[in-house]
């Protein structure tokens, strides 16, 4: 616990610095009578701080998580929880905080892409999730069971019995494949849901067939705005991004005809701490009414609005100033 602490102190504190240096750089440049201070310049190299802090800060988080799921003698029940299913291989991308996503509004986030996916389904009931085997270390998010390779399918089917809903994230890997086929035989059409991720939305007509036992066309979500589209390449998931997030939400209705739902990020509520969330509560508010179960909508985040404006207004003012010596000059 004691590490995990300094970790997650370490990490804040470089996630910090790294600003903090930034703003002074620029405020040396832009106040100061004579030519650019060069060392106010090379002040803007501790941004490459920023993932090293994230980094930090998460691991401290995962050791402190570690230690408490060690302490836990018993593991928590299914009954009327919230069971996460997804490739162990695709794990790793969810896992991803937003600071390695891409997009420049996402610079700021922590938070990883499993971990406000369960901080809106936690509102449902608890959240289980079959835990990597042999991993040191659990990901950020729902609460990991760790069980042996003979019992893992046995235990999966107890858990859908039980769950109050069935959040499936679609792979290609055989165990994945093997839960799309098992899901219908357990479950009631409104306790499933399947999340799409983006590179695997040309798929999704085989994924929904997999899970109804049956050939099925589903037509992929609309495609956004452009305007729309203009604000996702700002906020979302940038050209060179290695992580290629959820495009589409697939639930079942009362006789189990799929909806395909596209995942988009609102723009008026956008989070910059937890980017993701606001689209998630927007996609699964229909989901929990169906269920009988309340859920807050998303909200206008006046903490990202200012740090937004102070970014922009950071970035902006000494170049305006700088603009105005060169033209005086």
């Amino acid at each position: 616990m004691v590490l995990a602490a300094v970790l997650f102190l370490a990490g804040l504190a470089i996630f910090i610095i790294p600003l903090l240096m930034t703003a002074e750089g620029w405020l040396t440049i832009s106040y100061s009578a004579g030519p650019p201070d060069w060392w106010a310049v090379m002040d803007f190299l501790g941004l490459i701080l920023l993932p090293l802090g994230v980094y930090l800060f998460n691991y401290g988080r995962q050791i402190r998580l570690a230690a408490k799921v060690s302490n836990t003698e018993a593991a928590p029940s299914s009954v009327g929880s919230i069971v996460y299913l997804r490739s162990f291989a695709d794990a790793a991308a969810a896992g991803l905080p937003g600071a390695d996503r891409g997009g420049l509004l996402y610079a700021f986030a922590t938070a990883t892409e499993e971990e406000q996916l369960m901080r809106v389904l936690s509102e449902a009931g608890p959240t289980i999730a079959l835990g990597r085997p042999g991993e040191s270390l659990p990901e950020l998010g729902a609460r990991r069971v760790y069980v042996e390779d003979a019992v893992w399918q046995s235990t999966i089917t107890e858990w859908l019995k039980a769950a109050r809903l069935t959040v499936l994230r679609v792979g290609g890997s055989a165990g994945l494949l093997w839960e799309l086929e098992m899901v219908r035989g357990l479950l009631a059409p409104d306790r499933l849901v399947l999340l799409i991720p983006r590179d695997e939305l040309s798929r999704l007509s085989d994924y929904a067939s997999r899970v109804l036992g049956e050939t099925v066309r589903l037509t992929e979500p609309r495609r956004k705005t452009r305007y729309a589209v203009a604000w996702s390449r700002i906020t979302a998931y940038g050209r060179y991004s290695r992580y290629e997030g959820l495009a589409a939400l697939v639930s079942f209705g009362p006789s189990w005809e799929p909806r395909a739902t596209p995942l988009r990020i609102p723009f008026v509520c956008f989070n910059i701490l937890r980017p993701d969330e606001p689209m998630f509560r927007e996609a699964f508010k229909p989901v929990f009414e169906r269920l009988g179960i309340y859920l807050a909508g998303p909200r206008f985040s006046w903490l990202s609005l200012g740090i937004v404006v102070a970014a922009i207004g950071l970035l902006m003012a000494p170049m305006v100033v700088l603009f105005l010596r060169w033209y005086a000059g």
